[in-house]
């Protein structure tokens, strides 16, 4: 088996596989469903944590194979971008918490400094237990 990793952010939730057989008589299946050589895969649902994705080539002979494993983590937390001077918008893409990262875009907790917009859009609107929420302004 020859093995590959990756590490996604948070908000990475699916990912597609586009495997390439070397040989256009070879079959190929991601996780069991079996995929054209050079296509998309369906979309893959990634959980928190280690998830292993497993490609299969199969040779035209029917019976000569070659295993691949990819092993993604996706993280549990999102890795914050935002500048201390950027206007931020709310997604909620996680959860309520406004001291979420990944509930923010640019991904970051907003501080005293940045301009933060909270959209009508989503269903999760954020909230702030007691005066832990800060920013520049807030507009809605």
């Amino acid at each position: 088996v020859l093995t590959y990793s990756a590490t996604v952010e948070y908000l990475t939730n699916s990912l597609t596989v586009s495997p390439v057989a070397a040989s256009s008589n070879a079959t190929l299946t991601v996780d069991g469903t079996a995929v054209s050589s050079g296509d998309d895969s369906g979309p893959i649902i990634l959980a928190v944590g280690l998830n292993t994705v497993n490609v299969v080539v199969t040779a035209q002979d029917g019976v000569t194979t070659k295993n691949y494993a990819i092993t993604v983590t996706r993280l549990s937390t999102c890795t914050p971008v935002a500048t201390s001077t950027e206007s931020m918008s709310w997604t909620g893409a996680k959860n309520t918490d406004w001291n979420e990262t990944c509930n923010w875009s640019p991904i970051g907790i907003p501080t005293s400094t940045n301009d933060v917009t909270i959209p009508a859009a989503p269903s999760t609107q954020p909230t702030v237990l007691t005066n832990a929420g800060v920013a520049r302004s807030v507009q809605i």
